[in-house]
């Protein structure tokens, strides 16, 4: 990651559009949603499917644009492509290992404009997992998003946010929940943070409804300049107690960032799928979020995937096997996110 803190900092020719950063984050998602509750149908072996943008649960059947794309005049580099997998099966009921791991049941092909195949044949997704660190087995009460290169934000500047809770049905009430930026003064490179008030976050369908600003004054009066280099997430250890580290799949985020291009197309993006590092800390035996399973493939090529302008990348799933548990058919939602960045050109 570049370090802006290092550059020399003229007051007079502060950054700005396209000079705010050297690269801008970029990502995309899509989900495949199953489930025989809601008249989906099941999963059988040899099943293949694509992914939907994330939304509405119509689009994802068919008829959606083709994701993933680039929709920009500039190259997007693409750094990591993240599944995650979630799947509920029978609570309180013992569950065998091969079962709880789906990366060893859906097979991935992944091919792009420019490339050509990546993957030619279907390979089991768990192949894929070039950073088993991005899984935690633990509880976590906050998530970290890490830029690719240092942002620019003026003392008197805006960064917005909005985040809600995708499923009312296993969290329920609302959480309380906490954003910041940090990073480093230009000036004297101390250490910067700017946080939002702590705030009730509820249910959102399609769209997160709560609205988090990291505000600047007029004339930047008590606050500073800063080179941002992360966003952060806390919320309320009793509502993490609760929920395990499942939380943070359901938290839907859309951010607006004051200067330079947009950093998605998405109209949310669930918080699992950018963050660092991502709790797949199973539930208790008992309580309303028992029977979660989840599953976090990260593939990080040695040389990024090139999605030149209007180029798109090609994934497809298949199944190896019926999607069954004590033959019962159970339900699968499976988010698959291309992230890494852009270097746009002369963007305001």
């Amino acid at each position: 990651m570049s370090n802006r803190c290092s550059d020399p900092f003229d007051l007079h020719n502060a950054p700005a559009g396209s000079g705010t950063a050297h690269r801008f984050p970029w990502w995309q998602s899509g989900a495949f949603v199953r489930s025989p509750n809601i008249g989906l149908g099941i999963i059988a072996a040899g099943d293949r499917f694509r992914f939907r943008a994330f939304g509405p649960i119509v689009p994802y059947i068919e008829g959606a644009a083709p994701l993933f794309n680039n929709p920009f005049s500039w190259p997007i580099y693409i750094t990591e492509i993240r599944f995650l997998c979630i799947s509920i099966v029978q609570p309180e009921t013992i569950y065998k290992g091969d079962y709880e791991d789906l990366g060893r049941q859906v097979g991935i092909k992944i091919s792009t404009t420019n490339r050509g195949d990546v993957l030619k044949e279907f390979v089991p997704m768990a192949a894929l997992n070039t950073d088993p660190y991005v899984a935690q087995g633990m509880e976590t009460s906050g998530a970290v998003i890490t830029l690719p290169s240092d942002y620019f934000i003026p003392s008197d500047a805006d960064f917005g946010a909005d985040l809600g809770i995708f499923t009312p049905s296993t969290l329920g009430a609302s959480a309380k929940l906490q954003m910041g930026i940090r990073g480093c003064d230009p000036y004297n490179h101390s250490p910067v943070a700017r946080f939002s008030e702590y705030q009730d976050v509820s249910y959102a369908a399609t769209k997160s409804g709560n609205a988090f600003h990291i505000s600047g004054t007029a004339g930047g009066q008590s606050l500073r300049n800063m080179w941002m280099r992360d966003l952060t997430f806390a919320m309320n250890d009793a509502f993490n107690a609760n929920f395990s580290g499942s939380f943070w799949h359901q938290a839907l985020l859309r951010v607006d960032p004051p200067q330079g291009p947009k950093w998605t197309t998405d109209l949310v993006t669930p918080v699992s799928c950018i963050a660092d590092q991502v709790s797949i800390s199973k539930s208790a035996i008992t309580g309303v979020n028992a029977g979660r399973r989840d599953t976090i493939i990260s593939h990080k090529p040695v040389q990024p995937y090139l999605l030149m302008p209007q180029d798109r990348m090609d994934i497809e799933g298949t199944f190896y096997s019926d999607l069954q548990y004590n033959d019962v058919n159970t339900s699968v939602v499976i988010i698959a996110t291309v992230h890494g960045y852009q270097e746009a050109p002369n963007v305001g």
